[in-house]
């Protein structure tokens, strides 16, 4: 699928969701409201166009409609409204990981859920969160490295990986990932969320 074809499958999954005609969306998205029209119908656009209507709806899109799995999503920009809400989604989890990672099933669960009814996503959504409430303690508290993997849907490599550069007595012991959206952030995060004493911060001696 090329670039224009993902403005395409874009404009009309947003149009959808947003109750908006694909005209208002291509108006907001590329300034013109007959721009995906145009695409549609075979039509050509610069590349730098389609570039700047690719970071368009990855800064607008909405926290609730998941982007599409095959479309590459450019980054977005911090002070985008997409931004910010993945920086209160970040800060959220840093709180308390556990019920951020539960809010995000419950959403997949919600969003399965909506006609036209995708029913596999809504099982593998189902299962999912069936699978992390066996892996939680009475205390709410992850039971083992593997409910963490489960939980942030993170290989247990990436655990090892973290134990391995960021434990106490560790090279990286007390420093912050250079992505803290990375999987490995995410994960060095619940653990220091979690009260885990091998990530605690590095107590400085005070002078006598």
């Amino acid at each position: 699928m090329s670039d224009t074809q993902h403005i395409v499958q874009l404009a009309l999954r947003l149009a959808a969701h947003t109750n908006r005609s694909v005209t208002t969306v291509s108006r907001l998205a590329s300034g013109s409201g007959a721009t995906v029209n145009r695409l549609q119908i075979g039509k050509g656009i610069t590349t730098s166009r389609v570039e700047r209507i690719l970071h368009w709806f990855s800064d607008h899109w909405p926290h609730d409609l998941p982007w599409p799995t095959d479309i590459p999503r450019p980054a977005p920009s911090a002070d985008s409204p997409a931004g910010r809400a993945e920086a209160e989604m970040i800060e959220r989890a840093a709180r308390d990981p556990v019920a951020a990672v539960r809010e995000q099933i419950d959403r997949m669960v919600r969003l399965a859920e909506r006609p036209p009814f995708d029913w596999d996503a809504l099982r593998q959504a189902e299962e999912r969160r069936h699978r992390i409430a066996a892996t939680l303690g009475d205390d709410g508290r992850l039971l083992s490295p593997a409910a963490l993997c489960e939980a942030l849907a993170v290989p247990r490599h990436t655990y090892d990986d973290v134990v391995r550069r960021y434990a106490h007595g560790r090279p990286y012991h007390g420093a912050a990932p250079r992505d803290p959206k990375s999987d490995v952030g995410r994960v060095l995060a619940l653990l220091r969320a979690s009260g885990d004493e091998r990530f605690a911060p590095r107590r400085v001696a005070r002078a006598g």
